[in-house]
């Protein structure tokens, strides 16, 4: 939906109906971000049944979970048979973009919840205040690996030697890249201190210290990176 079409929308509609279908969206994010967290998102989507019997000997409190559990399959995402919870046609098509719950929502978390402070001046972003490099990681893998799988295959028939990501995230997609060539060499690019340290990680367990260089630095002034 676009901004404009949004912006219609908002106008006709009554207030309170706005409102309230504000906050359910919350609550509804707020849900779905806990099946990620738990990991729980990511099985239902891989196709794995959620077997409460099974859940609650992990260690998951009963009544709470079936509360969650219920509440995404009221609003959709899941069907239940018995003590059973499976992904929804709905559901399953959203697989690909449930990263964006990690990298949108849960990353920004500490940031929004000092959002008070962070306006009145009392504490400062970058400083007092971080986003969740957890989240953002999570986030980030999955997205590469859902919906940018197949972007290596475009360079197969171009003579390409070296790559430069910008915005390289955790690095899995460069290392995807760099991979998929003898002798091909990259560079990540990411604004982030923290997500370039997630980076270098990512590109140490592949073992391609040798291949690939991460950068800090704004992709939006390429020309102010380090010349080599």
């Amino acid at each position: 939906m676009n901004s404009v079409t949004e912006q219609s929308n908002a106008a006709t509609e009554e207030p309170e109906a706005h409102l309230f279908r504000t906050v359910r969206g919350y609550y509804e994010t707020k849900a779905l971000l806990a099946m990620w967290r738990m990991g729980l998102l990511q099985r239902a989507g891989s196709g794995e049944p959620l077997k409460l019997t099974e859940l609650v000997a992990d260690g998951h409190d009963e009544e709470l979970l079936v509360a969650l559990l219920n509440y995404l399959t009221v609003r959709g995402y899941l069907q239940r048979d018995d003590t059973v919870y499976t992904m929804t046609a709905r559901g399953a098509a959203l697989v690909p973009y449930f990263g964006y719950l990690g990298t949108m929502v849960g990353a920004y978390e500490p940031v929004m919840a000092e959002i008070e402070s962070l306006v009145a001046g009392r504490k400062v972003f970058g400083r007092d205040v971080h986003r969740s490099v957890p989240d953002l990681a999570s986030g980030l893998t999955s997205l590469e690996d859902n919906l940018m799988a197949r972007f290596p295959e475009l360079l197969w028939n171009r003579a390409v030697t070296k790559v430069m990501d910008l915005g390289c995230g955790s690095g899995r997609m460069l290392s995807r890249i760099v991979q998929s060539r003898p002798g091909l060499t990259g560079v990540g690019v990411d604004a982030s201190a923290e997500t370039c340290a997630v980076a270098t990680e990512t590109i140490a367990a592949e073992q391609l210290a040798d291949r690939v260089t991460i950068v800090v630095g704004d992709a939006g002034h390429v020309s102010r990176l380090p010349a080599e």
